[in-house]
């Protein structure tokens, strides 16, 4: 039988009834709840009972327990003027509706669901007010507008949610931006295409010839060494030389996290979207992205009859004997 001296746990391990009694003390201590008035103020506050209350937005006939979520009055938000403004009144009365008046929050990302209680004694109705319009019936537009400023400038989730954090804004899920991004990004290959083909025909206008003159050139997500080059993923981009746009575009990817993760659990993988698309060394990348390039501007009816790269042989003797390779 134990002895009674060492019958508590404290974080899994049995500790003494003195530590026990800290440990009580501490936690009770850190989960009072106080309100504070300060302007970065993340910790709790009094908030109201629980009141039950019929969400449409979310499921017929749900009932949402509101008063538990984080108080709303705490931080900033990013809200659409136009949208928060016909939103404004009762669902039930068409009574206005006053922001002093907010039950509660729930946060979708940058976005947010207000409810708010109607002022009429007669009707007393909690209406569900958005705080930005939803275009394809499926997500907030500002979750997609952060994911898309995200990838134009070149972070990732943690820098986005640090900018937020600093601003007073709530942070933003990393599990939703990565969604978004997946969503996005059929959407986004698909318009640097589009713009491709269109420099494609500026730069074969402005040309003097019927052939094109680019400047082509690889880089890699991860530092080579000279000796090493070990990166998972590559691109590689041809320019055009009369009109500086990107005629041509091309990445390599050697790596899927999904088939990794099924992999190292001895699993099947399941039925996904798979990004592998190479199997050779970081450094082959480079030479076949530009035969691939040139090869797709032959399909499209274009020549390239001169091409600008860098001194690299591997890349120069896969290349079609035709063009003439400047440095």
């Amino acid at each position: 039988m134990a002895d009674d001296k060492y019958s508590q746990r404290v974080r899994g391990k049995m500790a003494s009834t003195g530590r026990s009694k800290k440990a009580d003390r501490m936690r009770k201590m850190n989960s009072k709840e106080t309100l504070r008035g300060e302007d970065h103020d993340y910790g709790a506050v009094f908030v109201e009972g629980p009141i039950s209350v019929n969400a449409t937005d979310l499921e017929v006939g749900e009932n949402v327990e509101l008063g538990s979520s984080k108080p709303w009055f705490q931080g900033r938000r990013v809200v659409e003027l136009d949208v928060l403004a016909r939103s404004m009144n009762c669902e039930k009365c068409s009574s206005w509706l006053r922001l002093s008046d907010i039950k509660d929050e729930v946060i979708y990302g940058m976005a947010s669901f207000l409810y708010i209680s109607c002022r009429s004694s007669a009707c007393q109705h909690i209406s569900l007010v958005p705080t930005g319009k939803k275009s394809n019936g499926k997500g907030f537009d500002i979750n997609y507008k952060v994911c898309l400023a995200m990838i134009n400038a070149g972070m990732g989730p943690s820098h986005v949610n640090n900018f937020l954090t600093g601003c007073n804004i709530p942070p933003v899920d990393a599990s939703t931006l990565r969604k978004k991004q997946k969503e996005l990004a059929p959407v986004i290959i698909e318009a640097a295409e589009a713009s491709c083909k269109e420099a494609q025909r500026e730069e074969l206008e402005c040309s003097e010839c019927s052939e094109l003159e680019g400047s082509f050139d690889a880089g890699w997500q991860k530092r080579g060494s000279g000796w090493s080059y070990n990166s998972h993923t590559g691109h590689a981009s041809l320019i055009g030389i009369n009109t500086g746009k990107v005629v041509e575009f091309d990445v390599r990817t050697r790596n899927c996290s999904i088939c990794q993760y099924y992999i190292g659990k001895n699993e099947p993988k399941p039925p996904h979207e798979c990004n592998v698309n190479w199997t050779g060394s970081s450094k082959g990348m480079e030479p076949d992205m530009a035969c691939s390039m040139i090869q797709r501007l032959a399909e499209d009816g274009y020549t390239v009859g001169t091409l600008h790269a860098d001194n690299d042989a591997t890349t120069q003797s896969r290349l079609p004997r035709s063009i003439i390779k400047k440095r």
